[in-house]
């Protein structure tokens, strides 16, 4: 595979873990997380600042330039910085070569480079099972199915006002991707087939 592979995903539809294997069995570089280290690394933003600042939209999310796509009409803050950084990141990455990286609006920031897009969604359902049991598998604190099921929505929702806010298209828009990969009936390596038979049709 010659091409970067941006992979959005729902929060708990196994985006991440899928993203991992398809890079693992492709043999190319993986970024998700460890995104932020390198941005750490290039700025002089903390790895804590830029998980508390990423994926965030700004304030004037109800003011009357929500959902412009554009930045330029109000002064810069906080989240626009942290927007700005990671996504000079991301070029810098994607300029090394063929690799696979999760969320961080990837698609979008990318898209001179002509990636491959995939989005990875999945039951509510099939999301709370599978968050429950990363509790579970990691030792972690277990919570109630409803608990879960809120927290879901939340970072769903806030996924989509991030993208949509930056980018100026809908999250989850079956026609921003090449690809949409409903994970309910999947387990992750079979997943990762899904997507491996798709590259090979295309290849």
């Amino acid at each position: 595979m010659n091409r970067i592979i941006t992979i959005s995903r729902q929060f708990g539809s196994g985006g991440h873990e899928i993203g991992k294997r398809l890079a693992a069995r492709l043999e190319l570089p993986f970024y998700d997380k460890d995104i932020l280290r390198l941005v750490e690394e290039n700025s002089h933003y903390s790895e804590e600042y830029l998980l508390e600042n990423e994926e965030q939209v700004p304030s004037l999310l109800n003011g009357p330039y929500y959902g412009s796509g554009h930045t330029s009409f109000y002064p810069q803050i906080s989240t626009d910085k942290v927007f700005f950084t990671i996504s000079h990141v991301l070029k810098d990455i994607a300029a090394k070569g063929p690799c696979v990286i999760v969320g961080r609006c990837a698609d979008y920031v990318l898209q001179d480079f002509h990636p491959l897009n995939f989005f990875v969604y999945a039951s509510t359902e099939s999301k709370i099972q599978r968050k429950l049991q990363q509790l579970k598998d990691n030792g972690q604190t277990l919570v109630t199915s409803d608990e879960m099921k809120k927290q879901i929505r939340y970072v769903d929702k806030q996924r989509a006002k991030y993208y949509e806010f930056y980018t100026d298209k809908k999250w989850g828009q079956p026609s921003n991707y090449q690809l949409c990969l409903n994970t309910t009936d999947l387990d992750t390596d079979k997943a990762v087939d899904v997507l491996l038979a798709y590259l090979k049709l295309i290849s």
